[in-house]
């Protein structure tokens, strides 16, 4: 006949793998609850996802072909005028080397892979 000892011991590593499957039954609930009613607040701001492709409502219409060009060419000015702005991070080459800046990492001559020997 088994002691107590035996029994408790035998019974320990049961109630402690049932209590981890409970927790882990009880985080998915919570997990799962969380995103249905995440899902559910964006439904109601015009977002929804279905089939992992998501779809986005808006009160405008999709920009037509001139106000995506001129977009485009003022993210583009911007960005010219950032350059101009900073002119001492842009310069490259010889540029740099005439204006005294050089960067703090030295580089070879010769950049890439070099090949040790010909092959046949």
């Amino acid at each position: 006949m088994a002691s107590i000892w035996n029994t408790i011991t035998s019974a320990l590593p049961l109630l402690i793998f049932l209590g981890v499957v409970y927790a882990v039954i009880r985080i998915s609930g919570l997990l799962s609850s969380s995103s249905e009613q995440t899902k559910s607040d964006l439904k109601k701001r015009g977002v929804t996802m279905v089939d992992g492709k998501l779809s986005v409502k808006t009160d405008r219409p999709a920009p037509s072909r001139d106000e995506y060009i001129a977009s485009t060419q003022r993210a583009f000015e911007r960005g010219a005028k950032t350059i101009g702005a900073h002119p001492e991070a842009f310069k490259t080459g010889q540029n740099a080397e005439a204006s005294g800046l050089s960067s703090a990492v030295p580089t070879p001559e010769r950049k890439g892979f070099q090949r040790g020997k010909k092959l046949a």
